[in-house]
């Protein structure tokens, strides 16, 4: 199954390679023929640039440029379900981590969780 994706032009807030840890991704020639392999590929991808500007540019990022970031889980309708609360136990919403955050919240449990994939 493919993701839908927004044009790369469309993108003013764009990640810093090699991320914030230190870590990227490869590009290769040789196909990978482990699904899982290619699919963990695909989630880092995705992912490690929403984790990267939770982790090291959240301060720097408006609402606006949150909502570039995390555009093609939105496109996709992925994690746009709102949890009822933000407990330590919830899985939040896009949107809701955003608000989470720039609360200051004193639990990171949400957080990392929206980040896991859980």
């Amino acid at each position: 199954m493919g993701l839908v994706c927004a044009a790369p032009a469309r993108h003013s807030h764009r990640p810093r390679f090699p991320w914030g840890g230190g870590e990227g991704l490869l590009v290769t020639e040789t196909y990978q023929e482990d699904h899982n392999t290619r699919e963990y590929a695909r989630e880092v991808a995705i992912m490690a640039q929403i984790r990267d500007t939770v982790l090291y540019h959240f301060e720097e990022t408006s609402l606006e440029q949150w909502r570039l970031v995390t555009e093609v889980l939105a496109l996709n309708n992925i994690k746009t379900e709102e949890a009822p609360e933000a407990t330590p136990q919830a899985v939040l919403s896009t949107e809701q981590v955003y608000e989470y955050i720039t609360g200051a919240p004193t639990n990171g449990s949400p957080v990392a969780r929206y980040l896991e994939g859980n």
